[in-house]
């Protein structure tokens, strides 16, 4: 009985033995299934790795390419702007050139029209025109030139149109107060600005009405701010728009000299013609 006991006991024990190597098989079985398709995913994975480290380095040569042609068309487009700018530069020199040379021009021709108004007064005519030309055909070749010479000549410009006027006739200018007062003395103009509104002056004003006037005022503000006003009667509201191209060049002058540093304004107000020119001058 014992020994029958015995056997049964080994052979429980040699089953359990048996059925605990056959799970440790299953086991080691599905772990290394288990391990093969890790390696396979790993595998895969440092393929797609491969890959995509490639595409970024694809990439990063792309972006360094893509950033020379850039640096390439920025330094072209300087090169292009700096060489707009030196045109247009040159195109505004041109421009400039062609409207003083036409200024002058203008100028001469109305000097020489007034030199008919007085036969009887031509030495002091003459000394007169001979410094208004000499600044004409010299100085105002400059760009800009002191103010106190475009004053001088102003100046000597409406004595030079009074001369054609009744003694009686009235009108009056603060342009020898300014000279005469102290200013600035290195502040600069364009030369020959102040022509223009003493030529329409004497051109469309009423010079022979008994109420009519002239009045010129010139002043310096805020240490370089100069203001030239002009006032003179009119015979008709016809007069409004006179001055051709005369006008149109003086205009174009102030845009291409005074960039957002000019003001110039007109009106007609009770039978006067007033024209008001603000300039920011400089040294």
């Amino acid at each position: 009985m014992n020994d029958q006991n015995a056997e049964i006991i080994i052979l429980s024990i040699l089953i359990f033995i048996v059925f605990f190597i056959l799970i440790l098989v299953i086991i080691s079985i599905y772990l290394k299934r288990k391990n093969r398709k890790i390696k396979k995913r790993l595998f895969e994975v440092t393929k797609t790795n491969n890959s995509l480290e490639k595409e970024k380095t694809d990439l990063i040569e792309e972006k360094n390419s893509l950033d020379k042609r850039l640096k390439f068309l920025n330094d072209e487009n300087k090169e292009l702007e700096e060489r707009k700018k030196n045109l247009q530069f040159e195109l505004n020199r041109l421009k400039l050139t062609n409207l003083r040379s036409t200024v002058d021009s203008h100028s001469f021709k109305n000097t020489l029209s007034t030199v008919d108004y007085f036969a009887d007064k031509t030495m002091i005519a003459v000394k007169s025109i001979s410094k208004l030309f000499d600044y004409m055909l010299y100085d105002s070749n400059d760009e800009y030139v002191l103010l106190e010479k475009e004053l001088d000549f102003a100046n000597q410009y409406v004595n030079l149109y009074k001369l054609r006027l009744d003694i009686n006739y009235d009108i009056t200018s603060t342009i020898e107060e300014l000279l005469d007062s102290e200013y600035n003395e290195n502040l600069k103009i364009a030369p020959l600005i102040l022509a223009n509104f003493i030529e329409n002056i004497f051109k469309h004003g009423d010079l022979s009405s008994e109420d009519a006037k002239i009045q010129i005022e010139t002043k310096i503000l805020n240490d370089n701010e100069f203001v030239f006003v002009a006032i003179n009667t009119i015979k008709s509201e016809s007069n409004k728009e006179k001055g051709g191209v005369g006008k149109n060049n003086f205009e174009e002058r102030l845009k291409l000299l005074y960039p957002d540093k000019y003001e110039l304004h007109n009106k007609i107000e009770k039978n006067c013609y007033i024209a008001e020119l603000k300039l920011e001058l400089h040294e």
